[in-house]
């Protein structure tokens, strides 16, 4: 049985190879309100002991962990948004608006070909001082 294990903060889990994946952390970094989110990567440690995929179920780029639940897809990006704070809150009000079917479509799209588009890179996300307690293996 996995160590069920209770985080008090959101844990944001990407694909810490993919050039789009860690691109989007850094710009979560920058233009972030407060520094609430944590940081992992999809291949961790933390992640394995937290998330017990099915076959078909194998998260594709990025996932939020959040009160015991994990968010995928433009549900994790909307509570990313939110998380943000500032004006980021009010853009994910807008993106819950459009139909998940549609909106989810458009990230599978984009989550098929990031690899194709964008590249993978060898070496990991390198937080800075003022982040490294928030990035978690």
């Amino acid at each position: 049985m996995k160590n069920m294990q209770t985080y008090s903060y959101p844990i944001i889990f990407f694909d810490s190879t993919c050039i789009l994946c860690n691109s989007s952390i850094q710009f979560i970094l920058r233009h972030e309100h407060s520094s609430l989110s944590h940081f992992a990567p999809l291949n961790g440690i933390i992640f394995s002991e937290l998330y017990t995929p099915s076959i078909t179920d194998i998260p594709d780029s990025i996932l939020v962990y959040k009160h015991g639940v994990f968010l995928s897809k433009t549900e994790a990006i909307i509570a990313i948004m939110i998380a943000m704070g500032f004006y980021w809150k009010y853009l994910a009000a807008l993106l819950w608006l459009i139909p998940p079917f549609l909106r989810n479509a458009i990230y599978d799209y984009i989550a098929f070909n990031r690899i194709q588009w964008f590249g993978r890179q060898e070496l990991c996300l390198l937080p800075n001082k003022e982040n490294i307690h928030r990035f978690h293996s």
